[in-house]
Order: C-alpha cells, then sequence, then structure tokens
C-alpha cells in the first residue's frame, strides 16, 4: 500500500518497518535551516585558523603595542567556543645590575573593542650579577577556551610591553637562528 504525504492532511503514526535505510541513504539538504542537537552532542571542531610568522618584533614602550602574533576568525554560531593556543619564545633584556620584567597579554577585539584575556607577567630579579648586561629568554604559552556569543570577525592577538627592560622582543629565537610564532584558533559547536 502506498502511502502519498502532499501536506493537505496530517500523518498521526508512522507504522514501524515502513521507512527503510534505502528511504533514508540519500542527502539531507539542511541550507539555510536551523538544527538543534540534544544535550550534550555539541563540543564537536568546526574549523581551525592558524597563522605562524617565522620572525620577530620589539617594544621598548611601557605601553602595550602588537607582537606579530594575531589571527582572525568568523564563529559560525554565538554558542561557539573559540579555543586559543599560542606559542612564542621572548627575550627581555636590561642594563648590568638592574632586574628586568616584562609583560604579554592575550586579547580579543570584535567590533573595535580590545578585552583582555589573559596576562602573564614575566619577571626576573637579580640582586648583583656584576657588571654585565643581563639577558633573559623564556617561553611565552597561552592556552584560553572564549565564548564570544558572536558570528562576527574577531581578531586574537597577543601584546607586549617592556616594564623594568630596555625592550620585549616577542618570536626572538632562542638560538638565535629560528625565529618564529604560531597561534591556532579552533571553534568548538557549542
Amino acid at each position: 500500500m502506498t502511502v502519498t504525504i502532499d501536506g493537505t492532511t496530517g500523518v498521526s503514526l508512522v507504522q514501524d518497518g515502513v521507512v527503510t535505510a534505502a528511504d533514508l541513504a540519500s542527502t539531507l539538504d539542511l541550507t539555510g535551516k536551523t538544527v538543534t542537537l540534544p544535550a550534550g552532542t555539541g563540543g564537536k571542531v568546526l574549523q581551525v585558523v592558524h597563522a605562524g610568522f617565522n620572525t620577530y618584533n620589539e617594544n621598548s614602550s611601557s605601553t602595550f603595542a602588537d607582537s606579530l602574533l594575531t589571527a582572525n576568525i568568523t564563529p559560525t554560531s554565538t554558542s561557539s567556543k573559540i579555543m586559543i593556543t599560542s606559542s612564542a619564545n621572548f627575550q627581555h633584556f636590561r642594563g648590568a645590575g638592574e632586574s628586568i620584567e616584562s609583560e604579554t597579554r592575550l586579547v580579543r577585539v570584535l567590533g573595535g573593542t580590545t578585552t583582555e584575556l589573559r596576562l602573564h607577567n614575566n619577571n626576573y630579579y637579580v640582586q648583583n650579577h656584576g657588571p654585565y648586561a643581563l639577558t633573559y629568554i623564556g617561553q611565552d604559552p597561552y592556552a584560553y577556551l572564549d565564548s564570544p556569543n558572536t558570528t562576527s570577525q574577531i581578531t586574537y592577538k597577543v601584546q607586549i610591553r617592556a616594564i623594568q627592560a630596555n625592550a620585549i622582543r616577542y618570536g626572538y629565537p632562542g638560538d638565535g637562528t629560528n625565529a618564529g610564532m604560531d597561534i591556532i584558533l579552533t571553534e568548538i559547536a557549542g
């Protein structure tokens, strides 16, 4: 028996065995539609953005300035979360007999508004180290899960500043030859 559903009448019951796997084997086009998933089915990776830089830049000011480490992402849903991970070496230096300190921060830029997400203070104190200039090289990794609640383009970046230092060099190679830094943005379904 063939049943035709044309929208003029409702269907109160579809009996077991009427719809077969072959009936469901075609592609389901949901373009322009909203699909609501049951609770507990989020957490899937929707997109990944990577930006890598084979160089470094520096800031000698105590005011935050952009490092080269930056990437843009446009979330597909307002319920998405963005996982930001980044990796970079840095160097800061100062004259003999002085302590050194610098800061880096991970920020989100959305619609012209900059929001600080995480701050790293890189403080290196030396009481008496003689007449030699002080140089410190370290690593500055970030891992942060953001809930931006938008489908507009977002810029994530690391900013740098020298507090008690001649300068901070961000992305500076520890061995003097392999400069570089990376940032990865991963959109996760909410």
